[in-house]
């Protein structure tokens, strides 16, 4: 089993299949990616201008001791930032702190830190579990492992960690023996407490793990010892590891997963954005995950992946006709009787040695059937315990759960085995795997390149826009686009030559929490044109003779928003122009004389043939008249 195992060459074609993974996402998916990582690490390293949001500037508001203060304190850890403020750092002390490597480079980082070892770890147990590497095909074309793992959520950390520390301690998980246990599981569970230092959700997973490896314990004593030593105790350490890494950070001693778990669950304030029925994650969230390997492991049957040797026929030495000698005539003596009986008996020893070998190795696939049994009972119970859990809070994504899809994949690794070795004729085992392969690299480039891309080019625009303007002054630039944090800021609008003072509407929960405000998003999504009105004092300026309206400082360089608003602004009358137009979400399809979805006039029409228009909706830049279009 051991010389099966995957090793270093592996490893680095991994970090190369991820690098490329790079270059298929250019979307945006969740403001998670960028206001929980790149922006706080931006903020950490280039200090000014930047931007923190509510999750790292709450505070306490009185003094309190430590338990209480970290209730009230800030709800994100450090720990989920601390590879990406390393790479900046390590950019800023070359000299190669470049727009593109500050923006893309943290996907190249995480590609190699967190996907690649994520990739690695479900090799490893795979083939502790299968004795193959088709868990490791599931991985490499999962379309939400390519989608989501290289992006900078802390979910992918987390779903890392996870895998990392299932691959430590799969031998004992599953029932066989190695050597190494206290030392790997040791590191298992303290890569579980800094994973539960970046997300209190990890004890869903990292709990039922420890109690399982306790539970393939013979005594009650060493299940005591297992479950308090290598999981309780080095799940602490890990814990206070992330503590000390926070109180550096931060200035001050604080436990923000407390903080996180307060607002989330204790004040429910994560239901103000958005919620979703209890079933959610097994009715919608799992499957959209999952995708073509959750029915595989739901509905498809197999036998346990088990090689058998070949029963040899006993051979037929025996003579059942009379003896005769060399003449032809027959013979009938008492020596000649007893080398037959010799014969015989040697036969008869063969034919029980070869019996006791048969009954050895029934024994031995009847055990590894057992183990693997046992081995996917517990990958089942670790996923659905999760599942469970999480699906006690009202707010779900789909990037919550990923922590199980490697779980997944390893599932459905005989599965994929079944289809690729043993599913009818060559023919149809090739269609079958490209029905597997195909609509998960269609969904990766449609959701990476085209859904939602506008917010990473948007500021790339006004980048190459302010480049080509000399000023000592900073650009302003204003996001009007009716939700929370709909782009990258700061650490995509990097460059030395330039600076850029932000501006966008306040979503922040303690206006979402209190029913006698309305948040800036919110009053501008209701009435834009009377949003902008009052922002910029369009209502109050003062006509001059020639009948232009006088100029008001408040008026940016740049203004972001969508053409779903675009017509109501009127930002002609500020004097700012549509510089620029990116498609980011498909709004709808006319094939033909069919139309589906949403295929109204205000949506850009995107002709790719006479029969085919798709209707999208697009991220517009209004600048100033000393911008060209």
């Amino acid at each position: 089993m051991t010389d099966r195992l995957p090793g270093w060459p592996l490893f680095l074609l991994l970090c190369v299949f991820r690098i490329f993974n790079v270059s298929w996402i250019e979307s945006y998916f969740d403001p998670d990616e960028f206001w929980q990582t790149l922006e706080p690490a931006y903020c950490t390293v280039f200090q000014s201008p930047c931007v923190w949001t509510w999750e790292w500037t709450r505070r306490p508001v009185s003094e309190m001791n430590l338990i209480e203060s970290s209730l009230w304190g800030p709800a994100r850890s450090f720990v989920s930032v601390v590879p990406t403020i390393v790479f900046y750092r390590i950019l800023q002390f070359l000299g190669v702190h470049s727009h593109y490597w500050i923006s893309r480079g943290p996907l190249i980082w995480n590609a190699v830190l967190v996907a690649a070892p994520t990739d690695w770890a479900i090799a490893y147990t795979g083939v502790w579990l299968w004795g193959n590497y088709w868990a490791l095909l599931a991985t490499l074309i999962s379309w939400f492992q390519a989608y989501s793992l290289i992006r900078t959520f802390a979910n992918s950390q987390e779903t890392m960690l996870l895998s990392v520390a299932v691959a430590l301690v799969c031998p004992e998980l599953f029932g066989k023996t190695a050597g190494g246990f206290q030392r790997r599981s040791s590191l298992a569970f303290l890569l579980g407490g800094l994973s539960v230092a970046i997300r209190f959700t990890s004890l869903a997973a990292f709990v039922p793990l420890g109690v399982l490896l306790a539970l393939q314990q013979t005594s009650f004593q060493s299940k005591i010892i297992v479950l308090f030593m290598p999981c309780a105790f080095w799940g602490v350490l890990g814990l206070l590891v992330g503590l000390v890494i926070d109180r550096c950070f931060y200035g001050f001693w604080t436990i923000p997963f407390l903080g996180n778990f307060h607002f989330n669950v204790i004040l429910d304030h994560a239901s103000l954005y958005g919620s979703h029925p209890w079933h959610w994650y097994f009715t919608m969230g799992l499957p959209v995950v999952a995708g073509l390997l959750l029915p595989m492991i739901l509905f498809m049957k197999t036998g346990v992946p088990a090689a058998r040797p070949s029963v040899p026929s006993p051979r037929n030495t025996t003579n059942t006709a009379e003896p005769v000698n060399s003449e032809g005539d027959p013979v009938d003596t008492l020596k000649e009787l007893e080398k037959l009986h010799k014969q015989l008996e040697r036969e008869k020893q063969e034919v029980e040695e070869r019996l006791r070998s048969l009954e050895a190795h029934r024994i031995m696939v009847q055990n590894a059937d057992s183990r693997q049994r046992m081995a996917v009972r517990s990958l089942w119970i670790i996923m659905l315990s999760y599942l469970a859990i999480m699906s006690l809070n009202d707010h779900k994504e789909f990037r919550y759960i990923h922590p199980v899809l490697p779980l997944v994949c390893l599932l459905s690794a005989p599965y994929i085995q079944q289809l690729v070795v043993d599913f009818g004729s060559r023919t149809i085992r090739q269609s079958a795997i490209l029905l597997l392969v195909i609509p998960n690299l269609l969904a990766v480039l449609y959701l990476g390149r085209f859904h939602q891309s506008g917010p990473i080019h948007v500021n790339k625009a006004i980048l190459e826009a302010a480049l080509k303007v000399p000023s000592q002054a900073p650009f302003s630039i204003h996001y009007l686009t009716g939700a929370c944090h709909s782009t990258p800021l700061y650490s995509y609008l990097h460059s030395p030559q330039v600076q850029f003072d932000t501006w966008t509407l306040d979503c922040s929960p303690s206006c979402r929490a209190d029913p006698s405000q309305i948040c800036e998003y919110e009053r501008f999504d209701r009435d834009p044109e009377a949003f902008v009105d009052e922002a910029y004092q369009l209502t109050a300026c003062q006509m001059r003779e020639d009948e232009t309206c006088e100029k008001v400082d408040k008026i940016p360089d740049f203004i972001v928003t969508f053409t779903r608003y675009a017509e109501d602004l009127h930002l002609s009358s500020l004097g700012l122009h549509a510089m620029a137009r990116f498609p980011h979400h498909l709004k709808g399809v006319q094939l033909g004389g069919w139309r589906f979805g949403d295929t109204e006039p205000k949506w850009a029409r995107y002709l790719l043939t006479d029969w085919l228009h798709l209707s999208v909706e697009e991220m517009v830049v209004y600048a100033g008249g000393k911008f060209a279009s």
